[in-house]
């Protein structure tokens, strides 16, 4: 958390110290797709498309009843959970 926790050491993290963290990760990148496929897979936010879709999110190749197939984007990343358990995911406390 210390990357984001800049402008002020009070282990809260502000949307101004979050947005200024990003503007120094996208002054680093090429063009606007490339940091659109950064941001996504570091959050695991769905969405896309072509190659700046994002890629962390696992796939599931789906058959239905009737033999049909189609891929299917899991809720969430196996390794990576969305609950208020810091201290698991981040390292860090609520």
């Amino acid at each position: 958390m210390s990357q984001w926790d800049t402008l002020e050491k009070d282990g809260q993290v502000t949307v101004e110290e979050f947005e200024d963290y990003y503007k120094d990760i996208s002054a680093s990148v090429d063009n606007d797709d490339e940091f659109e496929l950064i941001v996504r897979n570091a959050w695991h936010i769905a969405g896309g498309e072509g190659w700046c879709e994002n890629t962390t999110i696992p796939r599931h190749l789906v058959t239905d009843a009737d033999g049909r197939q189609h891929v299917e984007m899991a809720k969430g990343s196996e390794n990576f959970s969305y609950s208020k358990d810091l201290n698991r995911n981040w390292g860090g406390e609520v």
